[in-house]
């Protein structure tokens, strides 16, 4: 669906189904039509969420019950679909904010492992959290080539974890560089 403005809040709604993941709602109409299509396909109700109109950022960590031990963020400048995907270019950026938020969210939850912990700006640009993602994510080649030092931090604390009398020595961490990811084929379309 498109964008519109009736005068009311627009809202996201969000489905599971691969081939239509999602509908931005601008009137109740709209929002009731998806409504009731998400319920059919999904067999339970979707999740709604308020609209938000500014950029879409990132916070990529690996932690241990509940420390975070590595992270690195960044914002999204490309999507595939224009109208909302998944990232097909991002950056690395600095962001303590974001990186706080989900330091405390980690910290909160006892995470152990790998999650990305997405963002999108509100109208006066303030960061909010759209969703936890605790698995690899498409981003994650971003983990790497920003020499975070996250995929060999991870390697290394899952073979201590199944090895614990031969334990491998955990890697020295460097910050990220401000690296740039790009799926060509993404970017391509």
């Amino acid at each position: 669906m498109n964008v519109g403005n009736d005068g009311n809040h627009a809202f996201l709604l969000l489905g599971l189904p691969a081939a239509d993941r999602y509908a931005v709602a601008a009137t109740r109409e709209e929002a009731r039509e998806a409504w009731e299509r998400f319920s059919r396909l999904a067999g339970e109700p979707p999740v709604v969420q308020s609209y938000l109109p500014g950029r879409a950022l990132g916070c990529s960590a690996l932690a241990r019950s509940g420390e975070v031990l590595a992270a690195v963020c960044h914002r999204r400048i490309r999507e595939y679909p224009v109208s909302g995907g998944p990232s097909s270019c991002c950056q690395c950026v600095e962001r303590e904010d974001i990186r706080t938020y989900a330091a405390r969210l980690a910290a909160e939850t006892g995470l152990t492992g790998l999650a990305m912990f997405e963002f999108k700006e509100d109208g006066e640009g303030r960061p909010r959290l759209l969703e936890c993602n605790p698995r690899v994510w498409g981003t994650f080649p971003l983990t790497r080539v920003s020499g975070s030092g996250i995929p060999l931090l991870w390697c290394a604390l899952a073979w201590n974890a199944g090895n614990p009398d031969n334990p491998a020595p955990l890697p020295a961490l460097n910050p990220p560089r401000g690296r740039r990811m790009m799926w060509t084929w993404r970017s391509a379309r």
